[in-house]
C-alpha cells in the first residue's frame, strides 16, 4: 500500500530534516527504535502513534489516516465503513463519578456503527471497576427515554446533577434506588428521590467488545 505508516515515519523525518537520533530524543525512543520502524522491523503501535501526533502536530491527520487504513485489509472499506473521530470523556473510577467534561480527547474510531446523536463516549481510567472495566476500555452510552428506575436496577447509568453527568451503579437498597460509585467506601450513595436528577441513558456497549447493554453490578 501507497505511503505505508512505517514509510511515512520516515518521509517525515526527511521532510523535517532530523537524524534518526533527533527524531527518537523528539519522541522519547532510542535511535535503534526510530530505525527498526523505517526499516519495518517494528510495528508502528497506537502508543508510538500517539507520540508521533504529539510531537508532530502538523502531520497529524496524515498520520492517523494511514495508520488507520493500513489496519483493515482493502476490501474491506466499503460504503457503510466510516473513520468517525469521537469526542470521549474521562471518567476516573476512583472518584465519586462525575465525567470530567473539561477534560476530552479525540479519538479516531473506524466501523460502520452509527452511533445515536447525543451519544457519551467515556475512556476509563483506574481500577475500582475492576473486573468489570480496566484502564483505557471507551464505553458508549446511548441516549435513551427514562421509563422507570426499577428496569435499570444493577446497571450502569449516566445522569445530569447540577448541570455535571454523573456514571454511577443505579441500585435498589429496601426498595429504594440509590446511585452507588465504585468507590464507594470513600463517597456515599445518592438517594434518588432526594436529588434533581436527568437521566441520560445506561451502558450501551464497549467499544471493541461485546455489547454490554444489560450489564449488570
Amino acid at each position: 500500500m501507497e505511503n505505508k505508516i512505517n514509510e511515512y515515519v520516515k518521509e517525515i523525518r526527511v521532510n523535517e530534516g532530523y537524524t534518526l537520533q533527533e527524531l527518537a530524543d523528539k519522541l522519547d525512543v532510542s535511535k535503534n527504535f526510530v530505525h527498526m520502524i523505517e526499516k519495518e522491523e517494528r510495528n508502528v503501535t497506537e502508543k508510538f502513534l500517539k507520540k508521533l501526533v504529539n510531537a508532530l502536530p502538523k502531520y497529524r491527520e496524515k498520520l492517523l489516516n494511514i495508520y488507520y487504513k493500513d489496519k483493515i485489509p482493502s476490501d474491506f472499506w466499503g460504503n457503510n465503513i466510516k473513520r468517525m473521530r469521537l469526542q470521549v470523556y474521562d471518567y476516573d473510577t476512583s472518584l465519586d463519578g462525575r465525567v470530567c467534561l473539561t477534560n476530552s480527547k479525540e479519538v479516531v474510531f473506524v466501523s460502520d456503527k452509527q452511533f445515536p446523536e447525543k451519544s457519551i463516549f467515556i475512556n476509563v481510567s483506574g481500577e475500582k471497576a475492576e473486573p468489570f472495566f480496566y484502564s483505557g476500555d471507551l464505553l458508549v452510552f446511548y441516549p435513551e427515554k427514562f421509563q422507570n428506575w426499577e428496569s435499570l436496577n444493577r446497571c450502569l447509568v449516566a445522569v445530569k446533577m447540577k448541570g455535571e453527568i454523573v456514571i454511577r451503579k443505579l441500585i435498589f437498597k429496601e426498595a429504594v434506588p440509590f446511585l452507588v460509585a465504585f468507590n464507594n467506601e470513600v463517597y456515599p450513595d445518592i438517594d434518588i428521590k432526594n436529588e434533581k436528577i436527568e437521566y441520560l441513558g445506561q451502558l450501551s456497549e464497549f467499544l471493541e467488545r461485546s455489547n454490554a447493554r444489560g450489564m449488570k453490578f
